[in-house]
């Protein structure tokens, strides 16, 4: 691997003093070392600005540094496109302030990518915590293989649900400057399967690794039966959306409408059932 190799991690939180901290210990820990970390704070109302600053001044750490902004933005993707905005290197990834990255994760997806120029974006699979730290049985979580799913669908599966975890992707930063989060806030917690359909339709290709490298922290709230409700509304707005910026066609926004109403409603109900 080349030593000129960069990434710039983004981290956007909003009132997380309590759990920051495990997600940047993990970040700092990677045995990959070229890299920044950009910490978005999205006008939090508690210490969440004291507690990074005390951890980035007590580790001494020149390659991280925080932004708090102005106003709250009501959702992570402007937060995230600011982020991006100030982001140098070639590779970004991204990390939401309360899940936790394994130590090779930079090291593994870097390297994947170096290799093989075709590939876009690379994620990974991921384990799944609650609030507590403790495990959530994965296997029963999923409801379905992702794998025979990719199988299935391949590179297109993205127009039927999306199959990223946030924090596990990296993609090269160059996607970024031309497609961006969406700020329309009824995309609020789909922002990021958006950008993925947007990109995926200008033929980006992705690799999922099966390795889990990163803990993706479920909270109760998140999950809620009227939280669902609406993610999947804001789903079929989504497409809607897309089908009338003729970035889909009228049968991609007829599987894709199928899909949500499947999928969604099978993930959810495994999801409260595990959550209680």
């Amino acid at each position: 691997m080349k030593n000129d190799v960069f990434v710039s991690v983004i981290v956007t939180t909003y009132n997380s003093q309590d759990i920051i901290l495990e997600t940047l210990n993990s970040i700092n820990l990677q045995t990959f070392k070229s890299f920044e970390c950009i910490i978005i704070d999205d006008n939090s109302t508690d210490k969440t600005i004291k507690v990074v600053q005390s951890f980035i001044n007590q580790n001494s750490l020149q390659n991280f540094r925080v932004h708090q902004l102005d106003r709250n933005s009501g959702g992570p993707a402007r937060p995230r496109n600011i982020g991006i905005k100030l982001s140098q290197y070639k590779y970004i990834a991204f990390c939401d302030s309360d899940d936790i990255w394994e130590s090779s994760k930079l090291d593994k997806q870097v390297k994947i990518l170096e290799e093989d120029y075709n590939l876009d974006m690379v994620a990974s699979q991921s384990s799944f915590i609650d609030k507590n730290d403790d495990l959530i049985n994965a296997n029963t979580l999923g409801g379905f293989s992702l794998k025979l799913l990719n199988k299935i669908f391949g590179q297109r599966i993205v127009l039927f649900l999306n199959p990223f975890i946030l924090s596990s992707t990296m993609i090269r930063s160059s996607l970024l400057r031309v497609e961006n989060f969406s700020e329309d806030p009824l995309l609020v917690a789909l922002e990021d399967w958006d950008l993925w359909i947007r990109l995926h339709l200008k033929d980006m290709n992705t690799k999922i690794l099966p390795d889990k490298l990163v803990k993706y922290r479920i909270i109760d709230n998140s999950i809620s039966k009227r939280s669902s409700s609406i993610r999947i509304r804001r789903s079929y707005y989504m497409f809607s959306k897309l089908l009338a910026n003729k970035k889909i066609n009228l049968i991609q926004w007829m599987m894709s409408y199928s899909a949500v109403f499947i999928f969604l409603h099978i993930k959810f109900k495994v999801l409260n059932r595990f959550s209680k």
